[in-house]
């Protein structure tokens, strides 16, 4: 691999040829805050002709230089002289203009006039609307890209305006002594723009470029798996269509809708990879997808990607489609895997839903296994906090990796009862599961683990027979009120899981304060389902007979309610 690195000047890296942004880049993404930064940066307090912006790599391709790195300060340094530019025409100084302009659009070697800088995802966009390229028709930004180039084109033109705007203002100095002072300060900027220096490092091939692009750091980071993944996609699909980039779109896009969730695409990629292909480390994914997919292969793999990807986004967040009614409980054992906040099943999980989804297996054969997954892990980790070894992962890799490449429904069940007889062996003991669910406690002074009890109780209800109703109605109700006269419970008895049934909120005031007696009666006349404690309770309502409950709770948690 040859580097030419060179000391230059912005002004001199804009005349050696022409760049463009390849399509394995990120996104143009500087906002206002960058681009406030860049500006004190570099124009205000810029006091020395040296000032450097750091690094560009440059890979030669025919009569252009893609760049690897320094693509968010090319592009905002563009539209720093677009700006400028405009702003010399709109003082009648033509000649300032166009010869600022011969750094953003000039000929080529067939004396056809080009953009300087082209970026493969925003044409026509950034030349029609920014650059201004002579015969093309303004347009408006229609993609997250676009729209942010228009933020950032428009923040920058108000750092203009505001930096030479005081002087029309200024009423002691005469029209041409304004105009004078305001073409002085707009030179300033130029200036100040062009003698910006960079080491421009310049690659012999865009082979050498996407080793340095995979290795490099963004702001002290390493590149994301989700980077170095859409980075070997777009190397491997070329772009269809000169206006609009397909797998950069699609690709992004994804990323976008798990972003909106809070959650990380590199999560999805790694469990994807363990669903499908192997189980290695995170760490390796990339240099065996690299090997894996190929230009052949490239476009089924990004089919299936994305396809599992939005799968993948239903297990996580159910909320966002529409079940229908024989999928409820499917949809129901998936939100619960969220609120336990696990992810070693998510391999097996994206599979089971993927042959789900490509009708291999029915509605039955799903639910039963993420049932089996969600009671494991209900008394796994939410009760039992037990910690999850490699070896659980390993496990869950490798039925999800035999599910994946089968499509015969009884074989896949085999695997899923395979899988649900390891889970049952390493359920805790039972002692321990009742021992620790004795423990939870929920009240507005201890809310920790109030969405978990939340939980327990409507599934203790459902499992009851009592009435069914929809549980973001239903509310937690203490049967020792959590205050109120007379109350000599402690604080901790009044939150014991043993002291709390799930009641609708006009049920909850109807019980108020009232004797324990009165709410059981109360509780009957509702239909709501009542467990043997509470239908044989007689006299006061005391802290044993509190702990009582609890254990007899949990008994029924381990036995029936949450077994497989």
């Amino acid at each position: 691999m040859h580097i030419e690195p060179l000391f230059r000047s912005i002004e001199d890296v804009l005349k050696i040829g022409f760049f463009f942004v390849p399509r394995f880049q990120r996104p143009y993404s500087w906002d206002d805050q960058h681009i406030e930064e860049f500006w004190e940066d570099t124009i205000v307090e810029q006091q020395d002709d040296e000032y450097f912006i750091g690094s560009l790599v440059l890979y030669k391709e025919g009569g252009r230089f893609g760049i690897v790195d320094g693509q968010q300060r090319l592009t905002t340094i563009t539209m720093l002289l677009c700006a400028i530019r405009d702003a010399f025409y709109a003082q009648g100084e033509n000649n300032l203009g166009a010869g600022l302009n011969q750094l953003v659009v000039r000929t080529n070697i067939d004396n056809k006039l080009q953009a300087v800088l082209a970026s493969e995802s925003t044409i026509p966009y950034f030349q029609s609307s920014i650059q201004q390229l002579p015969g093309t028709h303004k347009e408006d930004p229609k993609s997250v890209e676009e729209r942010r180039l228009a933020g950032a084109f428009q923040c920058i033109r108000e750092k203009i305006d505001g930096f030479v705007g005081s002087v029309s203002g200024d009423t002691s100095l005469s029209a041409a002594r304004k105009k004078e002072v305001t073409l002085a300060k707009l030179r300033e900027v130029r200036d100040k723009v062009l003698k910006l220096k960079a080491v421009a490092l310049t690659l012999d091939n865009d082979i050498d470029a996407y080793m340095i692009f995979e290795t490099l750091n963004t702001r002290g980071k390493d590149l994301e798996l989700g980077d170095l993944v859409r980075t070997h996609l777009t190397r491997s699909l070329p772009q269809k269509n000169s206006t609009t980039d397909q797998v950069r779109s699609k690709f992004d896009g994804l990323r976008k809708s798990f972003d909106q969730l809070g959650r990380s695409l590199d999560g999805f990629i790694l469990h994807f990879w363990l669903s499908k292909y192997e189980y290695i480390a995170k760490r390796k994914i990339y240099k065996n997808l690299r090997k894996t997919v190929t230009k052949k292969n490239a476009e089924d793999f990004f089919h299936n990607f994305l396809s599992d990807g939005n799968l993948y986004l239903d297990a996580i967040a159910p909320s966002r489609r529409k079940w229908k009614k024989e999928e409820t409980a499917i949809a129901e054992s998936l939100q619960a895997l969220q609120l336990f906040r696990i992810e070693q099943p998510m391999p097996f999980v994206l599979a089971i839903v993927r042959a789900f989804a490509k009708g291999h297996i029915a509605a039955k054969a799903a639910k039963r296994a993420l049932s089996a997954v969600e009671n494991f892990h209900f008394a796994f980790t939410a009760i039992a906090s037990s910690r999850s070894s490699g070896g659980i992962s390993q496990m869950y890799s490798r039925h999800a990796l035999a599910i994946s490449g089968e499509t015969e429904p009884q074989k896949i069940s085999d695997e899923i009862n395979q899988l649900i007889a390891k889970l049952r062996d390493k359920r805790p003991a039972e002692e321990e599961f009742v021992s620790q669910f004795k423990e939870l406690r929920a009240s507005e002074k201890l809310p920790r683990n109030k969405r978990l009890v939340q939980y327990i109780l409507a599934k203790l209800a459902a499992h009851g027979g009592g009435k069914t109703l929809d549980p973001a109605k239903m509310t937690i109700e203490h049967l020792a009120a959590q205050s109120g006269k007379g109350n000599t419970l402690s604080e901790e008895v009044r939150a014991s899981v043993g002291n709390l049934t799930w009641v609708t909120e006009p049920d909850q005031s109807k019980l108020g304060t009232k004797r324990i007696d009165d709410k059981i009666d109360l509780l009957k006349r509702q239909g709501y389902w009542i467990d043997e404690s509470l239908l044989k309770h007689q006299g006061p309502w005391s802290d044993e007979e509190i702990d009582s409950r609890a254990d007899k709770l949990a008994r029924l948690a381990w036995n029936k309610v949450w077994s497989f």
